[in-house]
C-alpha cells in the first residue's frame, strides 16, 4: 500500500483559517465589552436607586440622574470607563494608574488624528475634547477613584454627583467594611437623612426611612390654651352688649 504523506495546508486556506479566527475574536470581544456596558450601566442604576433610597438625593434629582444614564451620549463615557476598568486589571497596582493615563492620552490622540483627517467634524471633535479632558486624566491616575474618572468629564451633565455615586458604591464592596470604618464616606458620599435629620434635631433622630419630621423637632402650631379654673364660667367674664 502506497502511504500519501501529509501536506501543509495550502496558503489560501490557512489565511482563510486565520481569518475566521479573527472574526471569531473581534465578534467575541464585541459581545463581552457590550455586556461589560450594560453591566456598568445597570450598577450605576442601581447605585442611584440606592442613594434616593438612603435620602442622599431626592427624587428629582434621582429622576434626573436616571434620565441622563439612558441618554444614547452617556454610553460614550461608559464605554471608557470600562477601558479603564480593563486597563487597571491587567496591570499591577503601582502601575495602574499610569496604565489608566494613557488610556486617556490615547482617546484624546485618535480623536484629535480624525479630526485633522477630516474624519470627524468640529462638534465631535469638541465632545471629544470635553470627554478627554485634562481633568479626567489627573483623576484617572488617582487610586480606586480613577476608574470613575470619565464621569467627571465636562461632556458629562451632572458628572460630579455621579462619580461620587460611582465612588462611594464601589469603595462598598471592599470587604472587611473598611470603607464604612475609615470614616471616608462622610469625603465621598452626602449624609443621609436620618444624619440630616440628627444634626437639626439631636435629641430624637430619624429613624432610616422615615420621611416625616419627628415630633420633638415640630413646633407646635399655635399656643396650648391655659387650663381652665372650677367653678369659673368664661362666659360670664365676657363685657356686656351695649345693645
Amino acid at each position: 500500500m502506497v502511504t500519501i504523506p501529509k501536506t501543509a495546508a495550502p496558503l489560501p486556506t490557512a489565511v482563510a483559517r486565520l481569518m475566521s479566527a479573527l472574526v471569531h475574536l473581534c465578534t467575541r470581544l464585541q459581545i463581552g465589552w457590550r455586556r461589560r456596558e450594560e453591566r456598568a450601566l445597570g450598577w450605576l442604576g442601581r447605585a442611584v436607586t440606592a442613594w434616593e433610597a438612603e435620602g442622599r438625593v431626592t427624587p428629582q434629582e434621582a429622576m434626573a440622574l436616571r434620565a441622563q444614564i439612558a441618554l444614547p451620549g452617556f454610553r460614550r463615557a461608559i464605554r471608557w470607563v470600562v477601558a479603564l476598568n480593563l486597563a487597571g486589571l491587567f496591570v499591577p497596582f503601582p502601575l495602574d494608574g499610569l496604565a489608566r493615563g494613557l488610556v486617556v492620552l490615547i482617546g484624546w490622540l485618535v480623536a484629535a488624528v480624525r479630526h485633522l483627517l477630516g474624519r470627524s467634524d468640529h462638534a465631535a471633535w469638541e465632545m471629544d475634547r470635553r470627554l478627554h479632558a485634562p481633568r479626567v486624566f489627573v483623576l484617572s491616575l488617582l487610586p480606586g477613584v480613577g476608574i470613575f474618572a470619565y464621569l467627571a468629564a465636562p461632556a458629562v451633565q451632572r458628572g460630579g454627583l455621579l462619580l461620587r455615586i460611582a465612588t462611594d458604591a464601589g469603595f462598598r464592596a471592599v470587604p472587611w467594611h473598611l470603607y464604612e470604618r475609615s470614616r471616608l464616606g462622610r469625603l465621598v458620599a452626602f449624609p443621609t437623612r436620618a444624619a440630616r435629620a440628627a444634626t437639626l434635631c439631636p435629641a430624637v433622630a430619624l429613624p432610616a426611612g422615615t420621611d416625616a419630621p419627628s415630633p420633638a423637632c415640630v413646633a407646635p402650631a399655635t399656643a396650648p390654651s391655659p387650663p381652665a379654673t372650677p367653678g369659673r364660667n368664661p362666659a360670664s367674664e365676657l363685657p356686656a352688649s351695649p345693645m
